[in-house]
């Protein structure tokens, strides 16, 4: 039975939606204090303005945005690569990739609150927190890089280093209280300059007072060479989100989430009825791939042809290392017995009793019934 929906229903219900949409739309952008660190933010805690200023930092070189891996990156040896985020949480294979690009000569800076311990640990450096309820000043260490009037970031969390026993270690600037939040460390043919104040090269503070001072002064420390702009730290987070927080954190797409939802209610009220007669319930054809199976191997037992059984095992074993251990060797010798004893984990003295098996079947003229019984079960217990 189909049902008659009155047109002025339908017109009111697509007004609705379209004003809905319209006045998302328009409606002024609430401000995100969020700290993302993202270049395509132009909010508060955004990196948009520093990371359009790196062309101007670096004169006629590349600038490319890095979202993979990086032991997945093959960058240049000279070149530079710039991480800030919130936190430097790398897992064990990138760090040491990333320390292997500076010992070849590259360039690397990190500005986070925190380093993971693989950094610490290497580097010789510990990092503290501290709270100031009105921010806090810093200021470059160097008199020549100093500025007259003291840097000021309006956030009460910060983070420092202390040296331990870091060595060709050179502290590059510090908080007022002498607490050292910049340094360049020396790492085989490379640089590594760590920065434990990331906020100052968000857009806030570099389009208030003097923070972009300090901001253009400490990037340009690196060399004069590609550079490439790291976005995989914090998309490596994002990409943790559940569907619904990435929604929630996306007002375009959480207004359709909510025209989808009504939607599908509206369809639920006026169609939950049924439109048409049941369908009949059809018994799906039986499997017969066993008894089909089982048929096959009496009709080889009947006929006593085992060495034939005997060789299409074989293949089938050949096919089963290839596949599961990567292993093409088709040779049945020692070589073959130590390759399957280390990817297996098995008992070695239990590979040689199959393959001494296997290759006394395969060169017999004919094979038993006591022989091929023994194969079989040497060959299910190797399966297991």
């Amino acid at each position: 039975m189909n049902i008659k929906i009155p047109g002025i229903y339908v017109i009111i219900l697509v007004l609705s939606i379209i004003i809905f949409i319209v006045i998302e739309l328009i409606k002024p952008r609430e401000v995100s204090w969020e700290t993302t660190f993202s270049s395509k933010s132009s909010m508060p805690y955004g990196t948009l303005v520093i990371s359009e200023m790196l062309p101007q930092l670096f004169p006629g070189k590349e600038v490319n945005i890095n979202n993979k891996n990086y032991y997945e990156t093959d960058p240049e040896n000279n070149s530079n690569i710039v991480i800030i985020n919130n936190n430097f949480y790398c897992d064990e294979y990138s760090t040491y990739a990333l320390l292997d690009f500076v010992v070849d000569g590259g360039n690397l800076f990190i500005s986070a609150f925190d380093f993971n311990y693989i950094i610490l640990d290497t580097l010789k450096l510990t990092v503290s927190s501290e709270w100031a309820r009105d921010g806090h000043n810093f200021n470059f260490i160097n008199e020549e890089l100093k500025s007259s009037r003291d840097y000021h970031i309006e956030y009460q969390y910060s983070s420092f280093f202390t040296l331990d026993s870091c060595t060709n270690c050179t502290p590059i600037s510090k908080f007022s209280n002498g607490n050292i939040n910049f340094v360049q460390i020396k790492f085989g043919n490379g640089n590594i300059y760590l920065n434990s104040n990331p906020l100052a090269f968000t857009n806030y503070h570099i389009l208030k007072g003097n923070v972009i001072d300090y901001a253009e002064k400490s990037l340009s420390m690196l060399t004069v060479t590609d550079v490439i702009w790291d976005e995989y730290q914090r998309n490596r987070l994002t990409n943790n989100m559940s569907a619904l927080q990435f929604i929630s954190n996306n007002p375009p797409l959480l207004v359709a989430y909510y025209i989808g939802l009504l939607l599908l209610i509206l369809f639920v009220i006026l169609f939950g009825k049924r439109r048409q007669r049941l369908i009949p319930v059809i018994e799906p054809l039986k499997n017969n791939s066993l008894e089909f199976a089982e048929t096959i191997s009496q009709l080889y037992l009947q006929q006593k042809n085992h060495k034939d059984i005997v060789n299409k095992r074989i293949l089938y074993f050949f096919d089963h290392l290839y596949h599961r251990y990567n292993i093409k060797d088709r040779d049945l010798n020692d070589e073959l017995i130590k390759k399957l004893a280390v990817r297996t984990s098995k008992n070695e003295g239990e590979i040689r009793k199959l393959i001494s098996t296997l290759k006394k079947c395969s060169t017999a003229g004919k094979v038993s019934d006591s022989d091929l019984i023994d194969l079989n079960k040497k060959l299910e217990n190797f399966y297991q």
